[in-house]
C-alpha cells in the first residue's frame, strides 16, 4: 500500500525504489515479518552517512505520546517526533533534528513507524496527525508499518 493509492510490491528493492511517494504504508497479515523488514530497511537506509533513520517501535513508545498535542504546525509535530526518539528540546541533536527536517540538510530524515496496529485508536489517531505534520515538512520519506486492519485509518 502507497499513500495516495496502492501498488503491489513484491521484494525489499523495489521497496526501497519508491520515490515518488513522501509516505509509504506497508501492510501485511500478522508473521508476514512487517517488524523484521522494518529494522532491516532502517539499517539499510543509515548506511549512507546523508540519511538520518528514526526507527519508533509504537507499541514501547506510547507513554511518550502527548494525546492532547496540537499538531497544526511542523514545529509541533517535529517537538512530538523528538519525543518519541528520545531527543530532548533544547539539545544539539534537537536543533539538528529540526533543521534537517525543515532544510532536508545536513541530513534527509527517514522516519519508521512500526506497529501502528498495536496501539489504541488514540494513538493511531495521534500518528496519522504526526505523519500529516511530518509529510509537509522537507521529510525524506516516513514509512508506516501495520497490519491490514488499519488500512482505511490510513488511507484516510
Amino acid at each position: 500500500m502507497v499513500y495516495g493509492g496502492t501498488r503491489q510490491i513484491l521484494n525489499e528493492k523495489a521497496l526501497r525504489g519508491i520515490i515518488a511517494e513522501k509516505v509509504v504504508a506497508i501492510l501485511g497479515a500478522p508473521g508476514m515479518g512487517k517488524s523484521l523488514l522494518s529494522s532491516r530497511m532502517a539499517q539499510d537506509i543509515n548506511n549512507d552517512e546523508k540519511n538520518w533513520v528514526l526507527h519508533v517501535n509504537l507499541v514501547g513508545k506510547t507513554g511518550f505520546l502527548n494525546l492532547s498535542a496540537s499538531l497544526n504546525d511542523s514545529h509541533h509535530a517535529v517537538e512530538q517526533l523528538a519525543k518519541l526518539c528520545d531527543v530532548k528540546a533544547g539539545t544539539f541533536d534537537f536543533s539538528l533534528l529540526q533543521h534537517s527536517i525543515q532544510n532536508a540538510r545536513p541530513f534527509k530524515v527517514v522516519v519508521i513507524f512500526d506497529g501502528l496496529d498495536e496501539v489504541d485508536v488514540k494513538c493511531r489517531q495521534l500518528v496519522m496527525k504526526l505523519v500529516r505534520g511530518l509529510s509537509a515538512t522537507q521529510i525524506s520519506k516516513l514509512f508506516l508499518f501495520s497490519r491490514t486492519v488499519c488500512k482505511s485509518e490510513i488511507e484516510d
